[in-house]
């Protein structure tokens, strides 16, 4: 441990190639994309043996960011001690009230008016860890504001931890214990800090957002091809009814009609549309009800006033230039039907956050498949259009054997310890602001009705609402729910979509996700704005679900059958801004389970995404448009299939257009190696001779002026698109030995005439995969940092002259003719690997890991003399990692490397299959560039 330390302020102070663990180099800390303050609490948290935190200020937010690890540690029995302060009123008497919650957290409060401290000390075995600097705890400062924050480790007999535990020990002697009575007295002295208010008088027009203004243009550009109709899908609290009356704005009709299923979205809507249009109150009128301003130059409706034919013949089907359904996934009612066949308007628009229907009506259809402009929730919450929300996936109840799952019997799923442990967690974690305002989610409407009698007799009370509930009983519920007199509702699906109730603080599901859109739904329930509320939080309850692999796929922006990209997920969750994503251990073991055993590119779940996409077009659409719709994933339909044509065909059980059987090989080669490759240099040629049939070398390097090339580059990709010089036999069976282009003298051209089919097909695989690597790699670079290739990418990235497989590869392999030699390396060896010789690849610390040879090799040895001494030799070392074998094929790229030649040794290590000693020398590279935080944390657990 002494060695390590010294070594530590060495490489911090003094000398920055000396390689030591990862925890002890002194770091500074800011909130860089996967290097944020939270992530580094997080891991000095998973190893700690206690820890205190000082400081000044603590918001609700910030501390429900560790709240999960923090009940994981108490599951473990670890404690901790928080300080903090009254110092500026800052701390608002309900956030002591949370931290009371903690079971296992020790809060005293600074008296003293001038504490601003900000430090977080973690004790471990024989040294201690304290990050000291600007951040509070406080959600912004952990995730997104610009803090400066130091990392620094000592010895527990070092003078610094000494410093530190003098500090924090008078501090604590002289801190006053965090009680209740304490918090009441606090709230009833407590004044929130004043804020300057400024005035003004003037009064300000709601205008477009980034957002909005880029869906206008969408709509404006549909009209202006001649179409009569359009549809915008946009996430709930996005503001459809702002966009509407924005265009409407735009459009300048004569008489508007605004049609909703419910009276009270038609105050809303009305209250929005003056505020962004103006004008007199009488060009505004309600049709429903009781209220009938029939002859309102802007008139808002329902659909089941305006439906009925005593109603709707009253007016001229042309009366209204411009139609706006709301929540257009309900036209498939009759009622909706109706008042479409009767009225003509010069434009319909259509608004609505879920299109896709479980009954089989399409929603595109309606609108021509007009498709304008699609806002989804992670572009929403990107563009802070949203808030932000705490996702805590929490391990649902466990007694004895019994576990809930997909089967469970309902007297398990209201037993009275569930609801017990419900009411536990719920409260454990929390909700923004001062009253809480829950919407709850179960599995049957049994369930949901016992609960909320149960939560009621325990002084929560609550309400179901089911499919047989009246409206008038839903709306008079949502105003008791506001006004605080119940809360909790409590319901199966009805409050999936079309009830808006903005000041929902907390989210509770207590079934298991059946459906990414169904869970997406949900989670949406809480994230509109609200003045006042910072967060929502959001409880998974998180049982043995066959279906819980959708919760991580649910956080991707794209579908992906990818178990790895599944699995980072879970240990890395990406969400943007200060919004976070938890589990606590047992519901993340849970997910894991289900993603390792579930098939994700199984035939019916394929077909199902199809047909969303046939819905949405209206026609089978392109292999591009199929990338760039997010709604299949890529890779399973070009690896399950081969081809696009060959999926088409699968789906729809019709035979694909004729094409010979050279050029089927030929696509499955495009598909399979160039698609979902790495490398544009083959797709931007076969582009070229697309656009041109036959290209010089001249016209050809100013094609590929814009992405990486080296002196070798054009022969390595005459190479790849001649099949046969560059691939493997094996491949070449697949892809038969036939030349997809030629290149003779001076010029590139098809081997064979394509016929239209045939081009068709080709153009559009070259655009799916130009589309997916220009949006997924830098071109300017040769690699990408931190994006995952396989072998055979980095082969061709490499310009080798031959594709090689897997085995002859192995860990590494060197190329005499590009002198490169890339580095595979697999972190947790296969249990035959382990259990043959006790390899050891764990990194050393986020700029050095090491690295074994091939066995019965020195540092004298051909190859391994290179690697040894790369600078002299000109060998350029590129490595890449991965995780385990249960990872796939692909490894993360962490940069050129070299080894360092002080602590790279020859050693003996004993093989127990063949009961011998065998010669190796252990590496230690190091990375040019120190790997992000997070991924650090990911491929080290």
């Amino acid at each position: 441990m002494e060695k390590q330390l010294l070594a530590a302020l060495q490489h911090g102070f003094m000398q920055a190639d000396v390689n030591m663990p990862q925890a002890f180099i002194p770091k500074l800390i800011n909130n860089l994309p996967g290097e944020s303050l939270l992530s580094y609490l997080q891991a000095e948290l998973s190893t700690a043996t206690s820890f205190t935190f000082a400081v000044a200020f603590v918001t609700e937010g910030g501390l429900l960011m560790l709240k999960s690890q923090l009940a994981d540690l108490a599951a473990r029995g670890i404690r901790g001690r928080l300080l903090t302060s009254t110092y500026l009123n800052f701390n608002q008497p309900k956030v002591f009230r949370e931290l009371l919650k903690l079971s296992n957290v020790d809060v005293r409060i600074v008296a003293d008016g001038n504490f601003h401290t900000k430090a977080y000390q973690f004790n471990h075995d024989g040294y201690q860890t304290v990050i000291v600097g600007s951040a509070n705890l406080t959600q912004t400062a952990l995730k997104m504001n610009t803090e400066w924050n130091v990392r620094l480790s000592s010895l527990n007999q070092g003078d610094f931890a000494q410093q530190i535990d003098t500090q924090l020990i008078n501090l604590w002697t002289n801190a006053e214990p965090l009680t209740p009575q304490w918090i009441t007295t606090y709230a009833e002295n407590y004044q929130t800090p004043s804020r300057p208010q400024v005035i003004n008088t003037k009064q300000i027009l709601p205008k477009p957002n980034a957002m909005q203004t880029a869906a206008l243009l969408a709509i404006q550009a549909v009209r202006q091809r001649g179409a009569d109709k359009a549809l915008v899908v946009s996430a709930t609290g996005t503001g459809k009814t702002y966009l509407g009356a924005f265009d409407v704005q735009q459009v300048k009709p004569q008489k508007m009609l605004f049609v909703a299923h419910r009276e009270q979205l038609l105050k809303q809507a009305l209250q929005t549309f003056r505020a962004v249009l103006g004008g007199p109150a009488s060009d505004y009128g309600i049709l429903s009800g009781s209220q009938h301003d029939m002859r309102a130059k802007y008139l808002f409706t329902t659909v089941q006033t305006m439906a009925q034919p005593a109603t709707h013949e009253q007016f001229d089907p042309s009366e209204f230039e411009y139609i706006l359904i709301d929540e257009t996934h309900r036209a498939a009612a009759p009622s909706y039907q109706r008042l479409l066949a009767y009225f003509t308007p010069t434009f319909l628009l259509g608004l609505t956050a879920t299109p896709e229907r479980m009954d089989g009506f399409n929603v595109y259809e309606l609108f021509d498949y007009n498709l304008a402009y699609e806002i989804s929730l992670q572009v929403a919450l990107k563009e802070d259009m949203l808030v932000p929300f705490h996702y805590i996936g929490v391990a649902d109840y466990q007694q004895g054997d019994v576990t809930i799952d997909d089967a469970t019997d309902l007297q398990h799923l209201v037993a009275d310890e569930r609801v017990n442990y419900l009411v536990a967690k719920t409260a454990y974690y929390g909700y923004a602001g001062e009253q809480l305002q829950g919407l709850i989610f179960v599995s049957r409407t049994e369930e949901g009705q016992v609960l909320a009698e149960k939560l009621t007799a325990r002084g929560i009370p609550s309400m179901y609402l089911g499919g047989q509930t009246s409206q008038a009983e839903r709306e008079m519920a949502i105003e008791q729910l506001t006004h605080g007199q119940l809360k909790y509702l409590i319901s199966v699906d009805i409050f999936n979509e079309g009830i808006d109730i903005p000041s929902v603080n907390q989210v509770v599901m207590m079934r298991s996700t059946q459906s990414r859109i169904v869970f997406l739904q949900q989670l949406g329930r809480g994230l509109r704005k609200e003045p006042n509320k910072a967060y929502v939080t959001v409880l998974d309850f998180i049982g043995n679900y066959q279906q819980n692999y959708l919760i991580p796929q649910a956080f991707t922006a794209k579908a992906t059958t990818d178990k790895d990209s599944l699995r980072m997920q879970l240990r890395v969750p990406e969400v943007t801004g200060v919004s976070t994503i938890n589990f606590e251990h047992i519901a993340q073991e849970r997910i894991l389970a289900a993603v390792n055993s579930v098939k994700l590119d199984a035939n019916r779940a394929l077909q199902l995404s199809y047909q969303q996409l046939i819905h949405k077009f209206g026609r089978v659409p392109s292999l591009l448009e199929v990338y760039r719709d997010g709604t299949l994933d890529l890779n399973t339909v070009l690896t399950k299939f081969k081809t696009y044509p060959a999926f088409i065909a699968k789906m729809t059980k019709e035979l694909a257009p004729a094409i010979s059987a050279e050029f089927q090989q030929q696509l499955q080669f495009v598909s399979q190696e160039l698609v979902l490759g790495k490398r544009p240099h083959e797709l931007l040629v076969i582009q070229a001779l697309l656009d041109n049939n036959m290209v010089t070398t001249l016209e050809l390097m100013a094609v590929l002026s814009g992405v990486y090339q080296s002196p070798e580059t054009l022969d390595s990709i005459a190479r790849v698109l001649a099949i046969k010089d560059y691939y493997t036999a094996l491949d070449r069976k697949k892809y038969g030995v036939a030349p997809l282009v030629n290149w003779t003298g001076d010029v590139w051209a098809f081997a064979h005439q394509l016929s239209p089919f045939e081009r068709e097909y080709l153009s559009d695989a070259v655009q799916t995969g130009l589309a997916k690597i220009t949006s997924e790699f830098n071109l300017q670079q040769q690699f990408t940092m931190y994006q995952r290739y396989s072998r055979k990418d980095v082969l061709r990235l490499l310009n080798w002259q031959h594709d090689l497989p897997s085995l002859d590869i192995g860990g590494y392999k060197y190329d005499e003719a590009t002198n490169t030699l890339p580095i595979f390396i697999t972190i947790d060896k296969s249990e035959q690997q382990a259990a043959d010789i006790a390899y050891e690849n764990t990194f050393i610390n986020r700029q050095t890991i090491p690295f074994f040879s091939k066995p019965q090799r020195t540092l004298q040895s051909n190859v391994e003399a290179r690697l040894y001494d790369a600078d002299k030799h000109h060998v350029q070392v590129e490595v890449f990692v991965k995780k385990s074998d249960d990872e796939g094929k692909l490894f993360y790229y962490l940069g050129p490397a070299l080894a360092n030649q002080n602590t790279s040794i020859e050693v003996q290590l004993f093989n127990e299959r063949k009961q011998v000693q065998q010669n190796f020398v252990r590496f230690e590279l190091l990375l040019e560039h120190e790997v992000p935080f997070d991924l650090y944390q990911a491929l080290s657990e």
